[in-house]
């Protein structure tokens, strides 16, 4: 996915074993969690900076970013 993405180049990868599930523990919902304009202005902000890493994503971006952007232009004159 990094790689598909254009951002392995940002991460260094380490080989290790999958963590045990003793090590795991279970994270609780946020009360009231995020609204969903917060949400399309995150989702929006993360295609921008992916488009902005590598260009390449921009033509796998474009529809959604242009989409999120109506969306939130809707949502704030409601």
């Amino acid at each position: 996915m990094l790689d598909n993405l254009g951002i392995s180049h940002l991460f260094k990868i380490l080989s290790a074993p999958p963590p045990g599930t003793r090590e795991m523990n279970r994270l609780e919902p946020v009360a009231g969690g995020a609204d969903k304009k917060e949400v399309s202005r995150t989702c929006l902000e993360a295609h921008r900076v992916l488009m902005a890493i590598d260009p390449s994503n921009v033509s796998k971006f474009k529809d959604v970013t242009r989409f999120l952007e109506e969306d939130l232009k809707r949502m704030e004159n409601e």
